[in-house]
């Protein structure tokens, strides 16, 4: 009775086990965290939604932060210049009202940035646009939940953006 309970703590052990096979501890990237500095530029809005661009800069630098795994530098010389343009901004229907057709309940909400990521030389070392998307349900006020969805969307941004910085195989 005793070696069947044993076999059977020994065999959930292995099994949990096996589930970290995959898991690395430290930076993904095999740099020593904080070895290299990037600066974040402040992003270009040219998109029709307002503020957008400040929004996403402060996120971008914020996430970077939270890593850890690079070192924010603020001014001088940094080892990766991360510049974005916000290239688009969309807002399309995708539900109505069931008890009136003509209003919209749900918007499929869409930005696209347009990233570049230099080294010191400055050469190109990334380029590409990063999309990101949610669902905005409308309430009794547009505005506000616009504000909210566009909190959203720029930390989401942001997590990608320094994804790709961070793990990035460039």
């Amino acid at each position: 009775m005793i070696m069947r309970a044993f076999h059977g703590v020994l065999l959930v052990a292995v099994l949990l086990l096996m589930g970290c096979a995959g898991y690395r501890l430290g930076p993904t990237n095999g740099r020593e965290a904080g070895a290299q500095s990037v600066q974040v530029v402040p992003f270009l809005n040219h998109s029709p939604e307002p503020g957008l661009a400040d929004e996403l800069t402060a996120s971008v630098r914020k996430a970077i932060q939270n890593d850890g795994t690079l070192k924010l530098e603020t001014r001088g010389d940094a080892d990766l210049l991360v510049r974005g343009v916000i290239t688009k901004y969309s807002r399309r229907a995708i539900s109505l009202l069931s008890e009136d057709v003509r209003t919209v309940r749900d918007y499929q909400v869409s930005v696209v940035v347009q990233l570049t990521v230099r080294d010191r030389s400055g050469s190109v070392v990334l380029e590409k646009d990063v999309t990101e998307g949610t669902v905005l349900r409308v309430g009794d006020d547009l505005s506000a939940a616009e504000r909210q969805v566009s909190t959203t969307l720029t930390r989401d941004l942001a997590k990608q953006i320094t994804n790709l910085l961070v793990d990035g195989e460039w």
